[in-house]
Parts: C-alpha cells; structure tokens; sequence
C-alpha cells in the first residue's frame, strides 16, 4: 500500500513539476521583452539602466502586492456579498478606497525616486509605457478569430 501511495505521488508531482517550469519560463521571457520595450522606448543609457531596473522592480512588486490585496477584497465581497450586512460592506469599501490611496502615495514616491537619476521626460514616460506595453501584449497574444455571420 505504502508503495502505490508513494507512487501516486512521484506521478503526481512529476506532472506538476513541468508545468511550474513552463510558467517559470514565460514569467522569465516577459520580463525580458519587457526590459527590451522599456530599454528600447526609454533610451536608458547604460548607467541609468543599471540604476533604473532595482527601482522599477520594486515599485512593480510594491504595486503588484497593493494591486492583490485589492483583488482579494473583491474576491471576498463578491463571494460572500449575500451574507454580509451594511457595516462589513462599508469596511470593505473603505478598504477598497485606502488601496487607490495606497496606490497614488506608490506612484508620489517612485516619481520621486525616479527623479533623482531620470530626466523628467523619461520619468513620464515610464508610466505611458506601462500602459503601452499592456496594450502591445494584449496585441500579441490576441489570436484573429474568423468572421462569423
């Protein structure tokens, strides 16, 4: 019994283990064309790269980390919103309303950061290029569909 468990398990893990590395690998790949588009549209020098890339990082990871919370609050709102009463629905918008603000004194303080090495052009324009490069990959991975009538 003892094996057929062990078994179980060796296949079960193996059919999880490659599909962890596929991930992995994808995360790895977007971040690199990301560093390209960004590279590329910026016009980092090599000097403002390497200062540029740990800043940026962490503001992404800070924000991406508000950005979950804000997911998560929603998520618990929508799944239990029949069964919670006025009071833990104004928390929960309260809550809501402190991730925006979150999110803004994020943005205040990486301008700032960015500022002490970036011209002012090229600050703003890490913000535009963020939306851009979303747009630029929702472009790529979307796949034509054929005309239906």
């Amino acid at each position: 019994m003892r094996i057929f468990i062990l078994f179980n398990l060796l296949i079960l893990f193996s059919i999880k283990i490659p599909a962890q590395l596929d991930n992995q690998e994808k995360l790895k790949r977007l971040q690199e064309q990301k560093v390209d588009f960004f590279t590329k549209r910026l016009g980092l020098t090599n000097q403002e790269s390497k200062k540029f890339w740990p800043v940026y990082n962490d503001y992404q990871n800070r924000k991406n980390m508000i950005s979950q919370e804000r997911k998560n609050t929603v998520k618990y709102f929508l799944e239990n919103s029949e069964n919670i009463g006025e009071e833990e629905t104004a928390e929960l918008l309260d809550k809501y309303i402190s991730y925006q603000k979150k999110e803004t004194k994020l943005l205040e303080d990486y301008t700032n950061k960015f500022r002490e090495f970036l011209p002012e052009k090229k600050v703003i324009k890490i913000f535009i290029l963020e939306v851009q490069f979303r747009q630029w990959l929702l472009k790529m991975h979307m796949k034509p569909r054929p005309n239906v009538r």
